[in-house]
Order: structure tokens, then C-alpha cells, then sequence
């Protein structure tokens, strides 16, 4: 796509992918990640929008997703943000290199605080 939004292709189709909350690039394997809302799932693709692949399943209600292209990790937040636990916030990192997932403690721990979106800096 040009900088003026002139000259996209579609590389997911939205008709079946009405959920899709968060989307992210890894620059090194020139993958595209999402997050998949309603089907609780993370996939991944091509660029160029080949070789779907559905990479977790049975996430609860997915939501931000941050790719980390030089660690080669996946950080990704989810919960059930509509009960009214103590905390409804969870983030998780994938590891590529390794295959492990390992939940993060959330450092918002209020009863509705709730984060959707989030962002790292690979570099610290």
C-alpha cells in the first residue's frame, strides 16, 4: 500500500474475519499476526496474505498482540474483560524459537482496569 492508502491489497478477508481486534508485523520472517476476538484464536500469514496458519487456540477473547522481530517472541493480551473478576487482565509471550508460551502477571490489577492494546520495545 502507498502512504495515501492508494494501491492495497486485501490480505485477510474481513467477511469471515469479523473478530479480528489486533494486527502486527514481524519485519525478520515477513509474517503478519493477528488477533482473532470472537474465535479465540492467533494466526499468522505471508505478507502477501498465503499460508494462513492459526498458531493458538482457546485464548479467551484475544485482544492486543505486540511482535517483538528481534527476540523472535509474540506478546499478546487476553481475559474475559466483560465479568467482573478482580482482574480480568492476562498477557502472554510466545517464544518462536523456543515454542514455549508463558503467562505474565499483569501489572494492572484493578477491578475494571482492562487493557486492550499493547506495545513493546524489542530493543530493552
Amino acid at each position: 500500500m502507498n502512504l495515501d492508502g492508494s494501491n492495497y491489497s486485501v490480505l485477510v478477508d474481513s467477511t469471515t474475519n469479523s473478530g479480528i481486534h489486533a494486527v502486527d508485523y514481524h519485519l525478520r520472517i515477513n509474517k503478519l499476526f493477528w488477533t482473532h476476538y470472537r474465535d479465540g484464536t492467533i494466526h499468522q500469514a505471508n505478507m502477501d496474505g498465503s499460508l494462513p496458519i492459526e498458531i493458538f487456540s482457546n485464548v479467551t477473547r484475544p485482544s492486543g498482540l505486540a511482535v517483538d522481530w528481534i527476540n523472535n517472541r509474540v506478546y499478546y493480551s487476553f481475559g474475559d474483560f466483560g465479568s467482573l473478576t478482580v482482574n480480568p487482565n492476562h498477557l502472554a509471550v510466545y517464544d518462536m524459537s523456543t515454542g514455549t508460551t508463558t503467562e505474565i502477571t499483569a501489572v494492572i490489577d484493578q477491578t475494571h482496569a482492562v487493557f486492550h492494546d499493547i506495545a513493546i520495545d524489542p530493543l530493552q
